[in-house]
């Protein structure tokens, strides 16, 4: 036992401590304390693992609306697209049918001069979906419902591909510029790849339209910037001294918008006899002659017409560009490129045309420019405008080569023979509100 010594020097004995005696105070807090750890660290996991599957799904939400933006984006491109393109086939691809190009056959002009949809095209939304980076695209034809096979196989669109619809509709402007009255208004609703349920109208046979979209104006930009004011306009020189006695001439209705029936850069030669006006008029006084502000070249003179010079023209979007350069004789052609619905184009020449026609009408005018020598020696019936950039001769020994509308020349002006020319400015109003380029409407952004 031990032993330790007392204060007085006496020995003293210590007991033993008995065995087995704790004390369980310090263990119990040491065990409470880790409880506490473990459970904050268990709540800051279970609040962390909250936080990353929120982030997760807003960024999910996130990469979808971005997509659906994109695939609006798509949509109102691809409208602008099938606006701007010939006829299409049932993938909604270019065609080669013969008839009225796409744009004509979707809209219409009121008698207000405003772009409608018609009405067999109204409702009817087009739908594209995306399967292994292809896109496969259905367009309603205009008298049936919208196809409704997808590329998957299923009876419609309710997958979780990627999609979108396009809808055409009519644009109620209450100003009449001429901005304002060549509009169209396209819609395109979409389904991001994987968000469901999504079904979007014209994939289905009734599929509730998403009540979120995009809009957007689209605008015909017009293929003729100024309307010639008279039959006949040239740059230069113009010749009427060949045209025959009879059947032939320059005409201005009987109630013109216009007081001349010819206007020249240069030296006019011409009968009396050959100019037609409202009763009343003189020749000399529906002839212009040596305007200063037509004696311009070839290219300024085109500008002031199209706005733009030959160069950039020839890029426009619609424009269908024939070449005849070499060819004797490209009435042929030129015939069916009009009858596959193309009803502005643009010709390399020379253009030589010996073959008769009947090109237009006053409802459907075309616009015709040839970028070298035009040279036609044939009966021809023609509405519209039509455009040389070189010398243009009209000869027409048997028969009649009548142009209703106007003829403009940035070269010297030769008509001979029975050649009739008429100037219709109504025509050449609806040409303007008919031909052109379909573009965005700057702004033209819409709920």
């Amino acid at each position: 036992m031990p032993t330790r010594p007392s204060v007085r020097g006496h020995t003293q004995t210590r007991a033993p401590r008995p065995l087995g005696r704790r004390y369980p105070v310090a263990g119990v807090a040491t065990l409470a304390t880790l409880m506490v750890l473990l459970l904050l660290l268990g709540m800051v996991a279970l609040l962390s693992s909250r936080v990353i599957q929120g982030e997760q799904m807003g960024s999910e939400a996130l990469v979808q609306g971005h997509q659906r933006q994109s695939l609006q984006e798509s949509g109102l491109d691809w409208g602008l697209h099938l606006l701007n393109s010939p006829h299409l086939d049932t993938d909604c691809r270019p065609g080669t049918s013969e008839g009225p190009a796409f744009g004509d056959s979707v809209s219409l002009v009121d008698e207000r001069g405003h772009r409608q949809v018609r009405p067999s095209w109204q409702g009817r939304p087009f739908a594209c979906t995306v399967d292994a980076g292809t896109w496969t695209c259905h367009c309603p034809d205009g008298s049936t419902p919208a196809p409704s096979t997808s590329p998957s196989g299923g009876g419609h669109f309710t997958d979780r591909l990627a999609r979108f619809s396009l809808e055409f509709q009519g644009q109620e402007r209450a100003d009449a510029s001429a901005w304002h009255r060549r509009t169209l208004r396209l819609l395109a609703q979409s389904c991001a790849e994987g968000q469901s349920p999504c079904e979007l109208a014209g994939t289905a046979a009734s599929s509730p339209m998403p009540d979120k979209g995009q809009a957007q104006l689209v605008v015909l930009s017009s293929a003729l910037a100024q309307a010639p004011g008279s039959a006949v306009v040239g740059a230069t020189k113009v010749d009427l001294l060949g045209l025959a006695a009879t059947r032939a001439g320059l005409a201005l209705p009987p109630d013109p918008d216009s007081a001349w029936v010819l206007q020249a850069g240069g030296e006019v030669r011409a009968t009396a006899a050959h100019i037609q006006g409202p009763p009343g008029s003189t020749a000399e006084r529906l002839i212009r002659r040596l305007e200063p502000e037509l004696a311009l070249p070839p290219d300024a003179f085109f500008q002031r017409y199209f706005a733009m010079p030959p160069s950039q023209y020839r890029e426009r979007a619609g424009l269908s560009v024939l070449d005849c350069r070499g060819v004797p004789d490209c009435s042929a052609a030129l015939e069916a490129r009009v009858r596959s619905g193309h009803a502005w184009l643009w010709v390399l020449g020379p253009l030589q045309l010996r073959s008769p026609l009947s090109l237009g009408s006053s409802e459907n005018p075309l616009l015709l420019l040839c970028d070298d020598a035009l040279d036609i020696d044939t009966p021809l019936q023609f509405h519209g405008l039509i455009y040389s950039h070189g010398a243009a001769r009209l000869h027409a020994a048997e028969g009649v080569l009548r142009i209703d509308g106007a003829l403009i020349g940035a070269g010297a002006i030769t008509l001979a023979g029975q050649v009739q020319i008429v100037h219709d400015a109504p025509l050449m109003r609806r040409l303007s509100d008919l031909r052109g380029s379909w573009a965005r409407l700057p702004g033209g952004w819409t709920p």
